[in-house]
């Protein structure tokens, strides 16, 4: 139904986010010469000695670069043509650059 398909934009555009977010970790560890991968569904890592390295040089920076854009209006921007997208809502203050940073960032 019409109600069914507006309730499931969100989950699967969250989940395309997950989804690109992974590709774009993935294809940073291949230039790093990582290529054994263990993934399910939005969680991935590598063998316990590479986790350092992934997590510094492929999972945040693909992070960071994926989000210093706003997703959110660009994918509205996107549908405003083709239907009424209401106001979104103002943008909180994370510091992105933080993420590079954070010990906790991923689990």
């Amino acid at each position: 139904s019409p109600k069914d398909m507006a309730l499931a934009v969100a989950p699967n555009f969250v989940h395309a986010l997950d989804a690109n977010h992974l590709r774009s970790t993935i294809i940073k560890a291949l230039d790093q010469g990582i290529s054994n991968f263990g993934m399910v569904h939005d969680s991935f890592g590598v063998h316990a000695r590479l986790m350092p390295k992934f997590l510094r040089e492929c999972v945040k920076p693909a992070f960071v670069e994926m989000y210093q854009n706003d997703v959110l209006a660009k994918f509205a921007d996107r549908f405003r043509p083709f239907c009424a997208i209401p106001d979104l809502p103002e943008p909180g203050k994370l510091d992105l650059q933080g993420v590079l940073r954070s010990e906790f960032f991923f689990s």
